[in-house]
């Protein structure tokens, strides 16, 4: 999730991440470096989801006898 606001408070997007948010941009905002954010939350999701495979496969591996 990247959080999209007019409301330039700081304390507002430090509470966004916390709770999970990838970015917080504010209004206006230039397409280019919105699409950056878009591609760089994808690809860190897709790391992740590739991390959590690899760890998967570990563990069945060690249950293997």
């Amino acid at each position: 999730m990247i959080l999209l606001t007019g409301n330039a408070a700081v304390c507002d997007g430090v509470a966004g991440i916390k709770a999970g948010a990838f970015d917080y941009l504010t209004k206006p905002v230039e397409i280019d470096h919105l699409m950056n954010k878009i591609k760089q939350a994808i690809e860190i999701t897709r790391l992740e989801q590739e991390k959590q495979e690899q760890i998967e496969l570990l563990e069945m591996d060690k249950n293997r006898p």
